[in-house]
């Protein structure tokens, strides 16, 4: 039995599915982890110092979005290399970008302690002080991520929620309060950096020099994210513009509980990401469709019961006082099933270096997303705002699988479209240049 249950193991171990589902468990585990910490830190803390660690931790937070460029790109690249056996190239390129983020992140990192212990905010100095450890982490996980060793990346993810519980139940115990909390976050990314070093220390002994470009793709990267960041919180600005604080109130509760899917989107692209990166557009067209099927299969089962179930869920968890907010949640849960789909699309294209049609995608899509609300929002109220996401979503779902349609044909070697900005002498002009 045991026998027959490895050798399974070793037949499904770099699968998809098996991937996926080793993926998906451990974020789902570390993310109830997490939503435990917060629940007893609340109840452990009064509620100002409860507050502080809020702030705390929203600065720590700001100051690693750039991450998700670095990650991706540099995920992206170690792949092909992967691809090619070039594994002292790897190491090469992981040590020097650690470098360079550590030296960077590091001199950010120092003016925002300082302002921090000048303004008596000694919490956020704490907590801060994991953010360049944090960014010289990157090229070591991206380098898991492209050999595609989920299950360690997944089971280290789900070991620093643990710790970071335990940890932050034993210090507040001890009666170190807010400081101890802040520490108990700190320590444990550390110690989780700290072991992903050590199973990597031996594969980073040996170089070789490559030379590789990525400034361009991090700031394309970059501004994709930040307009994503601008994407996912316009519908909650737009409720406050012209619904006011108390609907806004009863929206938060709704958009936050259904963006859970989307938040599911990373455990996917975690092991969509390399397996897209070694894959040729023209030549796997149908391993590339059966890796996005794949992905989304994951997202139906929590959409669909958050779709279904709408009353059940926001009258079990947060009771009566929010019933109103039942048919803008049941409308959001539509809505970022469907950007949680093209997020997994987009991700395909950015394995492949497709960074200004994303960013064309994106834009175009946040300035529809921004007009659909300051239409819907005032004719609807928060129902409206949930409309407004459906649309938007689905019309950046449709441009996405175009774009990576037009990469498949096999005679296409130019961009399916790509949005050129020009200046003449008669002004800027849109120049659409098609395949």
């Amino acid at each position: 039995m045991i026998s027959r249950i490895s050798r399974l193991y070793e037949k499904q171990k770099g699968g998809f599915l098996f991937l996926g589902i080793v993926s998906n468990a451990c974020a789902v585990l570390s993310m109830g982890i997490s939503y435990l910490f917060n629940i007893l830190m609340a109840r452990s803390l009064s509620l100002s110092d409860f507050g502080l660690l809020g702030v705390a931790i929203a600065y720590y937070t700001i100051l690693i979005i750039p991450t998700g460029s670095l990650s991706t790109i540099l995920t992206r690249e170690f792949s092909k290399l992967q691809k090619a056996g070039k594994q002292q190239e790897i190491a090469f390129l992981a040590r020097k970008y650690a470098k360079k983020a550590l030296l960077y992140s590091g001199l950010v990192t120092l003016l925002v302690i300082t302002a921090a212990l000048a303004l008596s905010k000694p919490e956020v100095a704490i907590i801060v002080f994991l953010v360049p450890i944090g960014y010289a982490a990157i090229p070591l996980n991206s380098i898991l991520q492209s050999s595609e060793r989920i299950v360690a990346l997944s089971i280290l993810g789900l070991a620093g929620a643990v710790l970071k519980l335990v940890f932050g139940l034993a210090v507040v115990a001890l009666g170190f309060g807010l400081f101890g909390a802040a520490g108990a976050i700190s320590t444990s990314g550390l110690l989780i950096i700290a072991t992903t070093y050590l199973i990597l220390k031996d594969s980073l002994s040996k170089t070789a020099r490559f030379k590789l470009g990525l400034r361009k793709a991090l700031s394309l990267t970059t501004a994709i994210l930040v307009i994503q960041g601008l994407f996912l919180y316009a519908d909650l600005f737009a409720v406050q513009n012209f619904l006011g604080n108390g609907q806004t109130g009863l929206y938060n509760v709704a958009e936050t509980t259904a963006k859970i899917t989307y938040f599911l989107t990373g455990a996917v692209i975690l092991v969509l990401l390399p397996k897209m990166a070694k894959l040729d557009f023209t030549k796997d067209k149908r391993k590339i469709a059966m890796l996005l099927l794949g992905g989304t299969a994951f997202l139906l089962p929590p959409a669909l019961v958050l779709i279904g179930f709408p009353r059940e869920i926001v009258l079990f968890f947060y009771g009566d006082k929010f019933s109103q907010a039942i048919p803008a949640f049941q409308a959001l849960a539509a809505g970022f099933l469907i950007y949680s789909i093209f997020n997994i699309v987009q991700y395909g294209l950015l394995a492949k270096g497709k960074e200004r049609d994303v960013l064309a995608i994106n834009a175009a899509g946040l300035g529809l997303h921004c007009f659909l609300l300051s239409y819907f929002v005032p004719l609807q109220g928060l129902t409206g705002a949930g409309i407004a996401v459906i649309i938007s979503s689905t019309a950046l779902l449709a441009a996405s699988i175009v774009a990576l349609v037009g990469y498949t044909r096999k005679k296409s070697t130019k961009r399916p479209f790509i949005l050129v900005h020009t200046i003449r002498k008669k002004g800027i002009k849109l120049i659409y240049q098609n395949s």
